[in-house]
């Protein structure tokens, strides 16, 4: 099958795409701004705050900001990662 072309551009679009390894695998997802993708890594440290390791963590991170959630839960977490890209998509 054949596309004609309509000779516009393709538009560019900056997303902000996250990849959460852990032990059950790696969820990859995509947001429209970084402070989306800032969230969405300190929610899921808030989700799995009480089956993390490090027991000098505090207890209280419901009232930490969400860049000292992803300091304190993050940092040197060796059984999982949570890494921000952002990307340039092509739109046709």
């Amino acid at each position: 099958m054949s596309r004609k072309h309509s000779g516009s551009k393709p538009r560019k679009l900056e997303v902000w795409v996250t990849i959460y390894s852990h032990e059950h695998g790696i969820d990859v997802e995509v947001y429209p701004t970084d402070e989306a993708a800032q969230k969405a890594k300190a929610d899921t440290a808030r989700r799995w705050w009480g089956d993390r390791a490090d027991q000098n963590a505090t207890d209280n991170h419901s009232k930490l900001s969400d860049h000292e959630v992803n300091e304190t839960y993050w940092h040197e977490h060796d059984s999982e990662y949570f890494e921000i890209e952002q990307r340039t998509l092509r739109v046709p």
